[in-house]
């Protein structure tokens, strides 16, 4: 499966393609012995395959080779639970397939999915998604739709924490989030962005929720308003987001001070490519114009190339599947001798030697 994965072959058509076209020495190492099998035997095969087994398999086989994470830190991992619908896999009797997916935030890994059933939602396939994954203190975010009261519970007994963002569908946590005191607790992040013809503002605060907050195991309260106007423009629109979250995030007194250390605040520097374009303008360059000198108008370093030397850009590829290329046909060597034959020399010869005889 991951050969074939790599391969991007994705009908069983193509599956079949791909196997008739592979030499001897990968068919042996496949474990192909014989003739590759047909198109008819691979659909059939694929059609008997419990999914849920085969993406644990896969999924397990590739968590297993991501990096251990620190188990020195109250969060090990972050895990995003995420849906969609599956392109192209619409039939004639129903839907498209919908499919619900956890992959981990920071290598991107995929940790398992699972399909939803048409007549439900994803809210029933939370649990049987999480259920083949250890959630000992790893923290798993989701759109709004799994802020649910039973969702925290089942995170709660797994060992695991939660980031909901809380919206009007739960009135009385949303309502109890916009009544607290924002205007006295301080910036914890700021954030300013200027790009793609928009500025952006972001301020992100934090504060601890007493009791009486209607949402299990909850700890922080989080706000984020976001601020947004086009540069040709002074009007901003503004947006508030509401969430909150179980463990304790807040760092410790010792790494506090070793954040606020002249040293490591010097440390600190952008992680981007100095020569990477994060704003309107041309990219700064070191090469810069010589000066005038002599009389003579001042050159650029790097002239641009011909007009002559302009390459274009290469054409994308095909997004479908492969074409079939023609299997080279098998060489047949046969013995012969050495001595030539009448029809290998030239006819004026043979000619006179028969005229001799």
């Amino acid at each position: 499966m991951l050969a074939l994965g790599v391969a991007a072959v994705l009908s069983s058509v193509a599956i079949a393609e791909w196997a008739h076209d592979l030499p001897v020495s990968a068919r042996v190492r496949l474990g192909i012995r014989r003739r590759a099998a047909s198109e008819s035997t691979i659909r059939r095969i694929l059609q008997a395959v419990d999914l849920d087994a085969l993406d644990a398999a896969l999924s397990g086989w590739v968590a297993a080779r991501l990096p251990t994470p620190l188990p020195s830190r109250p969060i090990t991992r972050v895990i995003a639970v995420h849906g969609k619908t599956a392109r192209g896999a619409r039939h004639l009797d129903g839907p498209a397939a919908h499919l619900l997916a956890a992959f981990d935030h920071t290598s991107g890994v995929v940790l398992g999915k699972t399909q939803v059933d048409g007549k439900s939602n994803e809210i029933t396939a939370f649990g049987p998604l999480l259920d083949r994954i250890d959630l000992t203190d790893v923290l798993i975010t989701a759109d709004a739709l799994h802020t649910q009261r039973g969702h925290a519970e089942y995170l709660h007994q797994r060992g695991g924490h939660y980031l909901w963002i809380v919206k009007p569908h739960q009135p009385r946590p949303h309502t109890q989030l916009l009544g607290l005191p924002w205007r006295q607790v301080p910036v914890a992040h700021e954030h300013r962005n200027r790009g793609h013809g928009h500025v952006e503002h972001r301020q992100l605060k934090l504060t601890a929720i007493a009791a009486g907050i209607g949402f299990p195991h909850a700890r922080l309260a989080i706000q984020l308003q976001r601020r947004r106007r086009p540069i040709a423009s002074t009007s901003f629109s503004s947006e508030t987001i509401s969430a909150v979250t179980d463990p304790n995030l807040a760092p410790s007194p010792r790494e506090a001070d070793r954040r606020s250390h002249p040293r490591a605040l010097a440390d600190r520097g952008t992680p981007l490519d100095p020569r990477r374009l994060l704003r309107r303008g041309p990219v700064p360059d070191p090469h810069r114009p010589r000066a005038r000198q002599h009389g003579h108008p001042a050159q650029l370093r790097r002239q641009p190339p011909p007009a002559s030397r302009h390459h274009t850009d290469r054409p994308s590829l095909p997004t479908h599947r492969p074409t079939p290329q023609p299997r080279p046909r098998p060489t047949h060597i046969t013995a012969r001798s050495t001595m030539p034959t009448p029809w290998d020399v030239e006819p004026d010869r043979l000619a006179g030697a028969v005229h001799a005889a």
